[in-house]
Protein backbone atom coordinates (compact mmCIF):
# COMPACT_ATOMS: atom_id res chain seq x y z
CA UNK A 1 0.00 0.00 0.00
CA UNK A 2 1.36 3.40 -0.96
CA UNK A 3 1.52 5.94 1.83
CA UNK A 4 -0.45 9.10 1.26
CA UNK A 5 1.83 12.09 1.30
CA UNK A 6 0.44 15.56 1.91
CA UNK A 7 2.68 18.40 0.87
CA UNK A 8 1.78 21.69 2.40
CA UNK A 9 3.32 24.99 1.40
CA UNK A 10 2.73 27.80 3.84
CA UNK A 11 4.48 31.09 3.35
CA UNK A 12 7.87 29.71 2.48
CA UNK A 13 7.75 26.52 4.56
CA UNK A 14 7.36 23.19 2.82
CA UNK A 15 6.07 20.43 5.04
CA UNK A 16 5.31 16.84 4.18
CA UNK A 17 2.94 14.64 6.13
CA UNK A 18 2.62 10.91 5.54
CA UNK A 19 -0.43 8.75 6.12
CA UNK A 20 1.11 7.69 9.41
CA UNK A 21 0.93 11.31 10.49
CA UNK A 22 4.68 11.91 10.67
CA UNK A 23 5.46 15.44 9.67
CA UNK A 24 8.74 16.94 8.68
CA UNK A 25 10.00 20.29 7.51
CA UNK A 26 11.73 19.74 4.22
CA UNK A 27 12.92 23.15 3.20
CA UNK A 28 12.14 26.63 2.03
CA UNK A 29 10.33 27.31 -1.21
CA UNK A 30 9.84 30.41 -3.31
CA UNK A 31 6.15 31.22 -3.48
CA UNK A 32 6.82 34.24 -5.72
CA UNK A 33 5.28 36.57 -3.17
CA UNK A 34 6.36 40.14 -3.14
CA UNK A 35 8.71 40.87 -0.29
CA UNK A 36 6.84 41.12 2.98
CA UNK A 37 6.72 44.66 4.33
CA UNK A 38 8.81 45.46 7.35
CA UNK A 39 7.04 46.32 10.61
CA UNK A 40 7.90 50.00 10.09
CA UNK A 41 6.15 49.99 6.69
CA UNK A 42 2.92 48.71 8.19
CA UNK A 43 0.29 50.88 9.80
CA UNK A 44 -0.58 50.37 13.46
CA UNK A 45 -3.86 48.64 12.63
CA UNK A 46 -2.41 46.18 10.08
CA UNK A 47 -2.38 43.33 12.56
CA UNK A 48 -5.20 44.46 14.78
CA UNK A 49 -7.66 41.72 15.57
CA UNK A 50 -10.43 44.32 15.38
CA UNK A 51 -9.44 45.83 12.04
CA UNK A 52 -12.10 45.55 9.33
CA UNK A 53 -12.23 42.18 7.61
CA UNK A 54 -12.59 42.08 3.83
CA UNK A 55 -15.48 39.62 4.11
CA UNK A 56 -17.45 38.59 7.18
CA UNK A 57 -17.63 35.07 5.75
CA UNK A 58 -14.63 33.12 7.09
CA UNK A 59 -14.91 30.62 4.25
CA UNK A 60 -14.65 33.38 1.64
CA UNK A 61 -11.58 34.76 3.40
CA UNK A 62 -10.15 31.23 3.69
CA UNK A 63 -10.75 30.65 -0.02
CA UNK A 64 -8.90 33.85 -0.85
CA UNK A 65 -6.13 32.85 1.56
CA UNK A 66 -5.73 29.40 -0.03
CA UNK A 67 -5.55 30.89 -3.53
CA UNK A 68 -3.24 33.76 -2.55
CA UNK A 69 -0.85 31.44 -0.74
CA UNK A 70 -0.91 28.95 -3.62
CA UNK A 71 -1.99 26.17 -1.30
CA UNK A 72 -4.47 24.91 -3.87
CA UNK A 73 -1.56 23.92 -6.10
CA UNK A 74 -0.41 21.11 -3.82
CA UNK A 75 -2.78 18.77 -5.65
CA UNK A 76 -0.41 19.01 -8.62
CA UNK A 77 2.52 18.01 -6.41
CA UNK A 78 0.62 15.01 -5.06
CA UNK A 79 -0.28 13.91 -8.59
CA UNK A 80 3.32 14.33 -9.69
CA UNK A 81 4.43 12.13 -6.81
CA UNK A 82 1.93 9.48 -7.90
CA UNK A 83 3.06 9.66 -11.53
CA UNK A 84 6.74 9.38 -10.65
CA UNK A 85 6.16 6.11 -8.81
CA UNK A 86 3.86 4.61 -11.45
CA UNK A 87 5.33 1.50 -13.11
CA UNK A 88 3.83 2.39 -16.50
CA UNK A 89 5.47 5.82 -16.41
CA UNK A 90 8.82 4.32 -15.42
CA UNK A 91 8.62 1.77 -18.25
CA UNK A 92 7.60 4.45 -20.76
CA UNK A 93 10.59 6.59 -19.77
CA UNK A 94 12.88 3.64 -20.49
CA UNK A 95 11.25 3.01 -23.89
CA UNK A 96 10.32 6.48 -25.12
CA UNK A 97 12.64 8.82 -23.26
CA UNK A 98 12.19 11.20 -20.36
CA UNK A 99 11.25 14.32 -22.34
CA UNK A 100 8.40 12.68 -24.27
CA UNK A 101 6.94 11.06 -21.15
CA UNK A 102 7.42 14.23 -19.10
CA UNK A 103 5.29 16.19 -21.60
CA UNK A 104 2.54 13.54 -21.37
CA UNK A 105 2.64 13.51 -17.56
CA UNK A 106 2.64 17.30 -17.25
CA UNK A 107 -0.34 17.59 -19.60
CA UNK A 108 -2.21 14.84 -17.71
CA UNK A 109 -1.51 16.50 -14.35
CA UNK A 110 -2.63 19.88 -15.67
CA UNK A 111 -5.89 18.42 -17.00
CA UNK A 112 -6.59 16.37 -13.89
CA UNK A 113 -5.82 19.29 -11.57
CA UNK A 114 -8.24 21.44 -13.55
CA UNK A 115 -10.91 18.75 -13.25
CA UNK A 116 -10.60 18.67 -9.46
CA UNK A 117 -9.43 22.22 -8.70
CA UNK A 118 -12.75 23.54 -7.41
CA UNK A 119 -13.34 20.62 -5.03
CA UNK A 120 -9.71 20.63 -3.82
CA UNK A 121 -9.62 24.39 -3.27
CA UNK A 122 -12.97 24.32 -1.48
CA UNK A 123 -11.76 21.49 0.79
CA UNK A 124 -8.56 23.41 1.57
CA UNK A 125 -10.51 26.58 2.38
CA UNK A 126 -12.90 24.70 4.65
CA UNK A 127 -9.97 23.08 6.42
CA UNK A 128 -8.18 26.37 7.05
CA UNK A 129 -11.44 27.97 8.20
CA UNK A 130 -11.76 25.24 10.86
CA UNK A 131 -8.45 26.27 12.40
CA UNK A 132 -8.15 30.02 11.81
CA UNK A 133 -10.59 32.90 11.97
CA UNK A 134 -11.20 35.31 9.10
CA UNK A 135 -9.18 37.96 10.94
CA UNK A 136 -6.26 35.60 11.50
CA UNK A 137 -6.25 34.46 7.86
CA UNK A 138 -6.48 38.04 6.66
CA UNK A 139 -3.63 39.09 8.93
CA UNK A 140 -1.40 36.21 7.79
CA UNK A 141 -2.19 36.93 4.13
CA UNK A 142 -1.22 40.58 4.59
CA UNK A 143 1.71 40.24 6.94
CA UNK A 144 2.96 36.74 6.22
CA UNK A 145 5.57 35.78 8.81
CA UNK A 146 5.23 39.21 10.46
CA UNK A 147 1.61 38.58 11.42
CA UNK A 148 1.08 37.95 15.13
CA UNK A 149 -1.05 34.97 14.05
CA UNK A 150 1.68 33.32 11.98
CA UNK A 151 2.93 31.39 15.00
CA UNK A 152 -0.57 30.02 15.53
CA UNK A 153 -0.59 28.85 11.89
CA UNK A 154 2.69 27.05 12.50
CA UNK A 155 1.26 25.48 15.67
CA UNK A 156 -1.85 24.12 13.92
CA UNK A 157 -0.11 23.13 10.67
CA UNK A 158 0.11 19.44 11.61
CA UNK A 159 -3.62 19.38 12.43
CA UNK A 160 -4.37 21.11 9.14
CA UNK A 161 -2.21 18.60 7.24
CA UNK A 162 -4.01 15.67 8.89
CA UNK A 163 -7.39 17.15 8.07
CA UNK A 164 -6.36 17.82 4.46
CA UNK A 165 -5.14 14.22 4.21
CA UNK A 166 -8.40 12.86 5.59
CA UNK A 167 -10.83 15.20 3.86
CA UNK A 168 -8.90 15.26 0.59
CA UNK A 169 -8.38 11.49 0.29
CA UNK A 170 -11.45 10.92 -1.91
CA UNK A 171 -10.64 13.84 -4.20
CA UNK A 172 -7.03 12.71 -4.46
CA UNK A 173 -8.04 9.10 -5.21
CA UNK A 174 -10.31 10.27 -8.06
CA UNK A 175 -7.58 12.58 -9.38
CA UNK A 176 -4.98 9.78 -9.27
CA UNK A 177 -7.33 7.41 -11.08
CA UNK A 178 -8.02 10.02 -13.75
CA UNK A 179 -4.31 10.75 -14.03
CA UNK A 180 -3.48 7.09 -14.64
CA UNK A 181 -6.21 6.85 -17.27
CA UNK A 182 -5.00 9.96 -19.07
CA UNK A 183 -1.40 8.75 -19.05
CA UNK A 184 -2.37 5.25 -20.27
CA UNK A 185 -4.43 6.75 -23.08
CA UNK A 186 -1.66 9.14 -24.13
CA UNK A 187 0.90 6.33 -24.11
CA UNK A 188 -1.42 4.02 -26.02
CA UNK A 189 -1.30 1.43 -23.25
Amino acid sequence: MNALLIISVSFGLLAATTAAGASSYTGAVDLTYPTAPSRTELSDDTFSAVSPIISPDVKAVALDFVKTAGLDKNLSLLLLDAAKSDALVQEAIQQQGFDKVKAIVVRAITEERAAHAAAWTDMMAETYSHHLSAGQLSSIARGRTLSPFYQHLVEVQDEIAREVRDRGAEILAKAKSGLKSRIRMALGA
